[in-house]
């Protein structure tokens, strides 16, 4: 999978993802998140480095699909956020919430294609449908991503 990483002074991992600094997250809370957007590269502040562009979501709730926990956020996502943190700020500490894994697209049944007649009616154009953002963000919550690494460092150290 790909990721990124950053440093910021007092940055907090707090053991559950569901948890900001100082009490528990509830859906409905605004998270942020980063990345770099159709290969757009930030400059601010111009320090002489790319920075990623920063996006605000909603904390939606967590689903399990085939065993897999998935954190979902209610926000817009772009092709290029995905690796990139998702972070929350409470009482001006930053903990670390996610990481962005993708996005989920709209069932085909939502994304007909409609073309009018010459009288504009309008009808279904068969067997042609979109695939449009549904605005849910797939993230993998802290703790897992913890737990998986730990099991990847463990497995390797087994092997020598």
């Amino acid at each position: 999978f790909d990721a990124c990483a950053f440093i910021i002074d007092d940055f907090v991992v707090p053991k559950d993802s569901r948890t900001k600094t100082g009490g528990a997250l509830y859906p409905g809370e605004p998270l942020k998140f980063l990345g770099f957007p159709h290969g757009l590269v930030g400059n601010f502040p111009d320090q002489g480095f790319p920075t990623p562009l920063v996006r605000t979501a909603y904390f939606s709730g967590v689903i399990v699909i085939d065993g897999l926990k998935i954190t979902i956020l209610d926000g817009f996502n772009n092709p290029g956020f995905s690796g990139g943190p998702v972070y929350v700020t409470y009482e001006n500490e930053t903990s670390l919430f996610a990481m962005i894994s993708g996005y989920r697209q709209e069932r085909p049944s939502h994304g007909r294609v409609y073309k009018r007649n010459d009288a504009g009616i309008e009808g279904i154009i068969p067997d042609i449908y979109v695939k449009p953002n549904s605005g849910m963000i797939n993230s993998i919550g802290i703790e897992d991503i913890r737990d998986g690494l730990l099991s990847i460092v463990n497995s390797s150290l087994e092997r020598y």
